[in-house]
């Protein structure tokens, strides 16, 4: 069994790829500059849809429910993205509240 690489993540899902989309050379659009020519990652192609089309799609829904951390780099360019919106959007108590 392959273990789950972490790589000290608090959060456990990646809001980060909202900023960071690229487009390719190709004009194929991806979820994430790290995810760049991989086809699991990739959302549209601007030679058939419009960026708005790509980026509000079915299938860019899909490919953002199916991220796998065991696919990212450590630390990667959303990692501080990610780190700010998961301790806003999941807060915990500070260790020292009383």
């Amino acid at each position: 069994m392959m273990k789950e690489k972490n790589y000290g993540r608090n959060y456990q899902k990646c809001y980060g790829h909202q900023f960071t989309a690229v487009i390719a050379a190709d004009s194929r659009v991806y979820i994430c500059c790290h995810m760049r020519g991989n086809e699991k990652y990739c959302i549209g192609d601007l030679r058939r849809n419009s960026f708005e089309e790509v980026w509000n799609s079915k299938k860019r829904k899909e490919v953002v429910a199916g991220i796998d951390f065991n696919d990212c780099i450590p630390l990667c360019r959303d990692n501080t993205f990610n780190q700010i919106l998961w301790n806003i959007k999941e807060p915990r108590e500070h260790i020292n509240f009383l």
